[in-house]
């Protein structure tokens, strides 16, 4: 199986816990913000085995197209700026996410002995790693 083969595989997969999350929860599609939708994806990571580095914000947008067929249009209705801007706001905070993971994961790279000890010095640790190339692939907007 071909990487985007297995990274399709894995969207899915995210797209139907957070599906069976919405369901098992029962949340109104009209109280679905932003809140509930990083608890469904942070569930759907711990019960795929996944970071946040790896979430398909597309994926998660595609769970919510599919707990409700009426939910771009209810977000269009109750959401300020509508749908598109409930969408932006999603992919948005996936990338966040996404990016507060991998500095932590920089850091915990880091011999524990030798990690930095004040802001300064771990921010400079963050600054390194972003500079080799490598924060770009964090996140997917």
């Amino acid at each position: 199986m071909d990487q985007t083969s297995q990274q399709q595989l894995a969207s899915q997969k995210q797209s139907a816990v957070i599906l069976q999350f919405l369901q098992n929860a029962r949340i109104s599609p009209v109280h679905i913000g932003l809140e509930v939708v990083i608890l469904a994806t942070n569930y759907a990571c711990i019960a795929t085995d996944t970071l946040w580095t790896n979430v398909d914000s597309q994926a998660v947008l595609d769970a919510l197209d599919a707990y409700s067929k009426d939910f771009s249009r209810e977000k269009d209705a109750t959401y300020p700026g509508g749908y598109e801007e409930f969408a932006t706001r999603v992919r948005e905070t996936m990338a966040a996410y996404s990016f507060f993971e991998h500095c932590a994961l920089v850091l915990l790279s880091i011999p524990k002995t030798a990690r930095p000890k004040n802001s300064q010095k771990r921010f400079d640790a963050i600054r390194r790693d972003a500079e080799s190339g490598r924060l770009e692939s964090c996140g997917d907007s």
